[in-house]
């Protein structure tokens, strides 16, 4: 760190001036990033849980349909019916006493699971819970992030460029003036 400060010193002031508003526009812009990637994970939590807890509703009001029928294909193809979305991993359908009924997908380990309560004639039959897979989200995020950044170091290239000529302009000047 010091060779480079020493190095930096060694530069003309032109030199100077562009590496110090590079790096001032280059930090400015990662803090960006870095709040928008915040923003971003954020908003997509939120989200997610809201759209997970709705098709757990959802599935919880089919699933019931199937089981006061005894329908276990039709609870079976219930469940399938969501993990065949690209936003759910797995879902599972458990009795009163805990015993699996159906499962269909995978359940990733470590996942939340989105649970509702499955009820036949108002009395409680089971619950129901959808696994999600934010893989495809989080590749999204990754992406976008890594965008930004590119994005900023463009940036502050541009800065770099635009500031160097200024900063030899202002160095004739001050050399003139001396």
């Amino acid at each position: 760190m010091q060779q480079l400060i020493q190095r930096l010193r060694n530069q003309p002031l032109s030199q100077q001036l562009a590496f110090a508003a590079t790096g001032w526009c280059l930090l400015a812009t990662l803090i960006l990033v870095a709040v928008a990637a915040q923003s971003t994970q954020s908003i997509q939590h939120q989200t997610l849980t809201q759209h997970a807890h709705a098709a757990a509703q959802q599935l919880a009001a089919r699933a019931s349909n199937e089981l006061a029928t005894g329908d276990r294909l039709g609870l079976s193809a219930e469940l399938q019916f969501f993990t065949d979305q690209a936003l759910f991993a797995g879902a599972r359908a458990l009795d009163i006493e805990g015993t699996e009924l159906a499962i269909s997908g995978f359940i990733p380990a470590g996942a939340n699971a989105y649970e509702q309560t499955m009820s036949i004639d108002g009395n409680t039959a089971g619950t129901v819970a959808l696994y999600l897979d934010l893989s495809q989200q989080q590749t999204a995020r990754e992406t976008l992030i890594w965008g930004l950044i590119a994005l900023s170091v463009l940036l502050s290239a541009a800065v770099y460029a635009l500031t160097r000529p200024m900063g030899q302009r202002l160095a004739r000047n001050i050399n003139d003036a001396v």
